[in-house]
């Protein structure tokens, strides 16, 4: 159980930092 939540924190991780990564990009084009 508690490799699931880790999972999932990693993957909202990666999530919040694609998306701060990606929208400044969009924006910029």
């Amino acid at each position: 159980m508690r490799e699931s939540v880790q999972a999932e924190v990693m993957m909202s991780f990666l999530v919040s930092e694609e998306l701060s990564f990606r929208i400044p990009v969009e924006l910029r084009y």
